[in-house]
């Protein structure tokens, strides 16, 4: 799915840029992942884990684009990406047809600035558009900054382009981590 880019205004004043990565994108991309994944420990990957050519990220974002069950948005400022969130489908199967996995990256430098707020708004909405009633992402427990995201009030629209469904975030939090409490569930008033 091909996201409507949006220009927003951070925390700093400094204008951000939302939109769909573009195939020309794939290095970029590429460059974030590692970069993030070197900046903190709570990625799904080490950085020299990341090992996918650019023509293949490349086709992957193409394809990206062109999918209805897919999603990615990148935020760029003063023309450089430096964030990037996306929602793939659980499965390609009529059951799991409701749900997607969602991941989100940040560079370090660009954190406490609003970014990650206005990915999830945006995630969150595109997902209402997309039929979908549910949000599945993994955070590691000691990751706050990311519960705190996800834990948010208000800000965050959770049934904008919703019909008549609930949109819900299941959090799949480490077993470790017992008190946490999930909140994104049952999300209309």
């Amino acid at each position: 799915m091909r996201y409507k880019p949006k220009d927003h205004t951070l925390k700093n004043g400094v204008l951000c840029h939302l939109r769909s990565p573009l195939p020309a994108d794939a290095a970029a991309i590429l460059h974030l992942m590692k970069a993030t994944s070197d900046e903190t420990d709570f990625m799904a990957r080490y950085s020299d884990e990341i090992t996918m050519p650019t023509l293949r990220e490349e086709k992957f974002l193409e394809s990206t684009l062109s999918s209805p069950a897919d999603l990615m948005i990148c935020a760029v400022v003063d023309g450089t990406i430096i964030a990037n969130a996306g929602l793939s489908p659980i499965a390609q199967r009529e059951r799991y047809r409701h749900r997607a996995t969602f991941g989100i990256s940040i560079r370090k430098e660009y954190w406490g600035l609003g970014i990650g707020s206005l990915l999830l708004s945006a995630i969150i909405t595109c997902a209402g558009e997309m039929g979908l009633e549910m949000i599945e992402l993994e955070v590691v427990c000691e990751n706050k900054r990311a519960i705190a995201l996800y834990t948010a009030p208000a800000p965050i629209p959770l049934n904008t382009g919703m019909a008549a469904t609930p949109m819900s975030i299941s959090c799949c939090w480490t077993s470790d981590c017992p008190d946490f409490e999930v909140r994104f569930t049952d999300c209309l008033p």
